[in-house]
């Protein structure tokens, strides 16, 4: 229920801008596959991904994983044109159907927006939090990601 919270006040924070699009549509990021809500605004666009941890064998059954974040274009572009992108990423990033390990970094990605469509293809370096149960200690994490979502 908290991650339901944290992804309505990212949108509601992201409400002062003033021209925006609303995109649903379908993330994979590292392992944590689920629907992904986005608020894209003139210049910045603000997401939030709630899903599951994928295994070899299709969707797990396991507790709800969440990431959420904002991108920015590195060109001074709009955000609802082609190009490459920056952001800030935090939530479920560790890849591991097991457990939750949370962590936050940064991102670099492209993405093409149709004016029906958004797609992006992203990579970024994360710190992961500390694991004492596994024996896990806190360590930087490199992830991949890729969304499709209909913008309107």
């Amino acid at each position: 229920m908290r991650h339901i919270f944290l992804i309505s006040g990212l949108l509601f924070f992201a409400a002062a801008s003033a021209r925006a699009d609303v995109l649903v549509g379908i993330a994979h990021v590292d392992g944590l596959t689920g629907l992904n809500l986005e608020y894209m605004g003139e210049y910045t666009s603000y997401y939030g991904i709630v899903g599951s941890h994928t295994g070899t064998t299709g969707q797990e059954n396991d507790d709800v994983r969440w990431q959420a974040g904002f991108r920015k274009r590195l060109d001074r572009g709009l955000a609802a044109s082609k190009g490459f992108y920056a952001g800030l990423v935090a939530g479920d990033l560790g890849g591991r159907k097991q457990f939750e390990r949370l962590g936050a970094g940064g991102e670099l990605g492209h993405q093409w927006v149709t004016p029906y469509t958004r797609t992006t293809i992203s990579a970024g370096l994360a710190a992961l939090e500390e694991v004492e149960e596994y024996g896990l200690d806190a360590e930087p994490h490199v992830f991949l990601g890729i969304s499709w979502s209909l913008r309107k």
